[in-house]
């Protein structure tokens, strides 16, 4: 019954023109423009770095640490960054009127804080977990053979590539691919007007159609599950196909993980069906109301992803770091640009666990609205 009910909703979405074209073939459109906006940017010029304005608060001494950050070079041999020693709280005043990119904190281990993501702040973190991979190496040579130490800089220095191009997982890191993670996060949350339809269509006090599926002799649960796995093709043939789009047509790098990229985006299109099918049950109004609540859901979410602006999400993350955390556009690109940029997959695992726990509290809430549900008459 399962098999023949989602197939048989699987080819009525397929004939549906508006649906697939806004699903299939709107993102193509809308990634097609951001191309022709700066795809040269993207394809073609090298990102000049310039040298990183950083302050440096002293815990412990650190000697090796303090001469690593002193010494360590850019690919055309100056100074990587432009450090100011001082206390604490001047370090944090100079980061948040961004005068500072980041606080290195000397200490026997040392660490960073910064105020936003970015290409200087991502630099910043490579370059001190590549020294503290290799601390005991650097402090061992200042100990015993100080003379050899700017060798060891220059080798750490070489080996990381500190220049206009940043790898941290064989990948190049844009600024302008930030419009493309958004682009691929909002081509996910379309699929909460399908989770609104799917409720739409089952539920006898919201539509004609759904008095005479209550009629059936099927359960309830079997018909909405059906019409769910129905929309999660439909929306996994258009994540595909934009993922195609961007990396074979346009030539677009998403890193060498594009495996886990599509998997990122299919667990993406989870949550937005299982917030339809709550704003479907939860909400006491008509259709029109409930598929322009989820209008505005998929579109204020893609916006503070940075889709219409690059930096928005790092905005946020400044003023309001609690917001990108339960944004599911923001997991998604955050996603995306964690793994085309670092070599851990910590951060990733982070966002994809928030988003997963958020779309089973979505499906618990529901189920228990929808077990409640009663019509005294159909």
């Amino acid at each position: 019954m399962f098999l023949r009910l989602f197939l048989y909703r699987l080819k009525s979405i397929f004939l549906q023109k508006d649906l697939t074209f806004w699903t299939l073939a709107f993102p193509l459109i809308l990634g097609t423009f951001f191309y022709l906006g700066f795809g040269r940017l993207l394809n073609g010029t090298e990102l000049e770095l310039n040298t990183i304005p950083a302050a440096v608060v002293t815990v412990h001494e650190n000697t090796a640490f303090e001469t690593v950050l002193k010494e360590v070079e850019k690919s055309d041999g100056k100074a990587l960054f432009d450090l100011t020693f001082t206390d604490e709280d001047t370090a944090i005043a100079m980061l948040k009127e961004n005068k500072a990119t980041g606080i290195f904190y000397v200490d026997a281990t040392p660490h960073l804080t910064v105020a936003e993501n970015g290409m200087e702040q991502t630099l910043m973190q490579s370059f001190l977990s590549q020294y503290c991979t290799q601390s005991s190496v650097f402090e061992k040579i200042a100990a015993e053979h100080p003379e050899k130490l700017a060798d060891s800089i220059d080798f750490l220095s070489k080996r990381h590539s500190y220049g206009s191009e940043i790898s941290l997982a064989d990948a190049s890191y844009d600024p302008y691919m930030q419009y493309f993670y958004a682009l691929i996060a909002m081509c996910c949350l379309m699929s909460v007007s399908s989770g609104v339809e799917c409720i739409g269509t089952a539920l006898a006090n919201l539509s004609s159609l759904g008095m005479r599926r209550e009629c059936a002799p099927t359960r309830k649960s079997v018909m909405i599950l059906s019409d769910l796995a129905a929309a999660f093709v439909l929306q996994s043939v258009g994540v595909f196909l934009l993922f195609f789009y961007l990396t074979v047509i346009l030539k677009l790098d998403f890193g060498n993980r594009l495996g886990l990229s599509f998997a990122t985006a299919l667990m993406g299109t989870l949550f937005p069906l299982a917030a339809g099918v709550f704003i479907g049950i939860a909400f006491k109004c008509s259709m029109h109301i409930k598929m322009g609540i989820a209008l505005v859901f998929m579109m204020v979410n893609s916006f503070f992803a940075g889709l219409m602006a690059a930096t928005m999400k790092d905005w946020i993350e400044h003023i309001c770091p609690l917001f990108n955390r339960i944004n599911p556009a923001a997991l998604i690109s955050d996603s995306l640009y964690a793994l085309n940029m670092y070599p851990s997959l910590t951060r990733f695992a982070r966002n994809m666990g928030i988003l997963a726990v958020m779309t089973l509290v979505l499906c618990f809430i529901s189920g228990l609205i929808l077990r409640r549900s009663d019509y005294a008459s159909l």
